[in-house]
């Protein structure tokens, strides 16, 4: 008697528990949060594509710096002049 009083108290209050998050208002409100997020995450997914060109033209240009600066050093009397540690 006791089991069967527990199990209809857990089923009442787990439909309890589900109806109340059941809300249609809040579905509503959750759907257009949704909404709202996935046009934001569009937006700065252009953002990125459009940013894209000049990343990598800023690594290239720093490529190439490092590059020269690399050769100026390599140079002996060169103020950064490090020979190589082989």
């Amino acid at each position: 008697m006791k089991r069967k009083l527990r199990i209809s108290t857990v089923m009442v209050f787990t439909t309890l528990l589900l109806s109340s998050c059941a809300n249609p208002e809040k579905i509503d409100t959750l759907a257009h949060d949704i909404q709202v997020l996935h046009v934001k995450v569009a937006r700065l997914d252009q953002d990125i594509n459009a940013l894209r060109p000049e990343i990598v033209a800023a690594k290239t240009a720093a490529t190439q710096v490092n590059s020269r600066m690399d050769d100026i050093c390599m140079q002996p009397g060169s103020f950064c002049y490090h020979p190589p540690r082989w």
